[in-house]
């Protein structure tokens, strides 16, 4: 079997789409969209670019805990604007450094 060494490999091997969702939907479009599609998280999307990302423990700690209505909330008020991003071209290594140095 071939060994996967960058992210153009991870990506080629696999057949998922990448959600994602605007800055202005509301958190219930958010969660109603990962569930859906049983993910996770979704990058936020702007004028074709990511500005963001929002998760499912985004939703614990900035929305449940806090009592936030989901209907009345905007993915850009509680998305990770900080966005770690890794190219095609880097190997799996970087990748892993990059995780554990930002947690």
């Amino acid at each position: 079997m071939k060994s996967v060494k960058t992210v153009a490999n991870i990506l080629a091997s696999t057949e998922s789409a990448v959600y994602s969702i605007v800055p202005l939907a509301n958190l219930y479009e958010a969660i109603e969209l990962m569930d859906r599609q049983r993910i996770g998280a979704l990058p936020v999307i702007q004028d074709g670019k990511v500005i963001g990302i929002i998760s499912e423990r985004d939703f614990v700690h900035k929305v449940i805990l806090k009592g936030r209505a989901l209907q009345q909330t905007r993915v850009s008020e509680i998305m990770i604007r900080d966005v770690i991003k890794v190219a095609p071209q880097d190997h799996i290594e970087q990748c892993m450094e990059k995780m554990r140095d930002h947690h």
